[in-house]
């Protein structure tokens, strides 16, 4: 069953008109405050190709219907200002507005603590049933129709991440935590899966329905995806998920590689270092499929707390699988400015362009 089901979705992904993209080469700045505006400094230094940004749908949308563009406003304008292109993440999934599938809800508690070892009790929609999935394609499209009524905006948004299956944007996934002795309240959560009918093939189909609200909405941006490991299912800790993880990664790979245009797509490692075996494969795969792959300046907690010799390592491994860009979160960034023009340096060495 899955591999005749795994036929009809490649089969529809190469009906995709041919177009040609290109990833902005270099250091990308990846901007994770996602409820204020990149600063104006950022947008004016030359040594960033490109600022990527998070926005949460919650603030977007509030109120059923009614939205609130502000901060993705602020971001664009600064991009047109300044004449650089912007990659945009929209956190769904935990961060969806408290309107969406209120008849299909659950609640967590403790699915992070603050800073005084707290927990605290959230709800979440269940991601996988027809009320969220078309709420969020009615937001996708709403957002479009924003975009489109200024065409500089158009043409400052260089990339979308489709991803959803990444902790922070999570399209459709779930969280995951059981109980400890050290953390007795939290909720069990490995059963909620199974209960909302949970299945990979149902992660692929829903993936390939957000993916083409988003074509539909932004045909010459490129699309951002973050691979999967067992740590976005349940029962996370058992290794046989790792089965799970790459049947659907493997899947996507296969449906993006025979579209026309597999160059659109950016396969994201977010990690340079502590990469675990199965997420390099699929960098190996993407590679060898035609598929960009970029990487994320990422560890310690989204702390970066590299030394500047071990940050640059974490680079060079990047580059040297083939990575076209590398996203620097804000304390990498204002750390590491000789890093970041050395990097450009060696795209500019590699590939011919500035």
């Amino acid at each position: 069953m899955k591999k005749a089901f795994l036929a009809v979705l490649l089969l529809v992904s190469t009906l995709v008109s041919a177009q040609t993209f290109k990833p902005n080469l270099g250091v990308h700045y990846w901007d994770n405050q996602w409820t204020k505006t990149t600063a104006a400094g950022v947008y004016s230094n030359p040594e960033l190709k490109q600022i990527d940004f998070g926005v949460y749908w919650r603030n977007l949308e509030p109120i059923e219907g009614l939205y609130d563009w502000s901060l993705i406003k602020n971001e664009l304008d600064s991009a047109v200002k300044y004449k650089k292109q912007v990659g945009i993440v929209i956190g769904s999934g935990g961060s969806s507005p408290d309107w969406v599938n209120k008849n299909n809800r659950y609640t967590i508690t403790g699915v992070r603590a603050d800073g005084e070892g707290k927990t605290y009790t959230i709800s979440y929609p269940y991601p996988f049933d027809t009320a969220y999935t078309e709420a969020w394609c009615r937001f996708i499209d709403a957002f479009g129709a924003f975009v489109r009524v200024n065409p500089n905006y158009v043409k400052a948004i260089a990339a979308i991440n489709i991803g959803g299956i990444t902790i922070t944007n999570g399209e459709f996934r779930l969280p995951q935590q059981n109980p400890t002795s050290f953390t007795p309240t939290l909720t069990k959560t490995d059963n909620m899966w199974v209960e909302n009918g949970y299945d990979n093939i149902q992660v692929i189909q829903t993936w390939q329905k957000f993916k083409n609200a988003w074509a539909r909405n932004f045909p010459n941006a490129m699309f951002y995806v973050n691979m999967m490991s067992r740590y976005e299912f349940p029962e996370y800790a058992n290794p046989s998920m790792d089965k799970e993880s790459n049947f659907i990664n493997d899947s996507i790979l296969s449906i993006i590689a025979n579209t026309k245009n597999p160059d659109r797509y950016v396969v994201i490692n977010t990690s340079l270092t502590a990469t675990t075996k199965e997420r390099n494969d699929f960098i190996g795969k993407a590679n060898q499929l035609g598929i960009n792959v970029a990487f994320q300046l990422n560890e310690g907690m989204y702390n970066n707390d590299y030394s500047e010799d071990g940050a640059a390592q974490a680079i060079e491994n990047a580059i040297k699988l083939k990575g076209k860009f590398i996203q620097f979160q804000p304390i990498a960034a204002e750390s590491y400015k000789e890093l970041i023009k050395s990097t450009n340096q060696s795209y500019y060495s590699l590939y011919g362009t500035k």
